[in-house]
């Protein structure tokens, strides 16, 4: 049997490797790399609620996060 993996979900898969790797334990990621993975886990939330119309609070509270953790790479 062969199963057929989307790009995007290689590419998914790499942006948070680093946060797999922490909660499994590893204490050796480099931090830059697991604020990458945060960063891309808020954008990805941030595009899956922007059409629900009650998460404005929501969306303020992660985009402002997002931003915070931009600023300091």
């Amino acid at each position: 049997m062969t199963v057929e993996i989307p790009n995007n979900c290689v590419f998914y898969y790499n942006d948070f490797l680093p946060l797999i790797r922490a909660y499994n334990g590893e204490n050796d990621i480099p931090l830059q790399d697991i604020r990458k993975g945060v960063i891309k886990a808020l954008e990805i939330l941030l595009d899956r609620i922007k059409s629900d119309d009650n998460s404005n609070k929501l969306t303020e509270i992660l985009s402002t996060t997002r931003n915070v953790l931009l600023q300091e790479e």
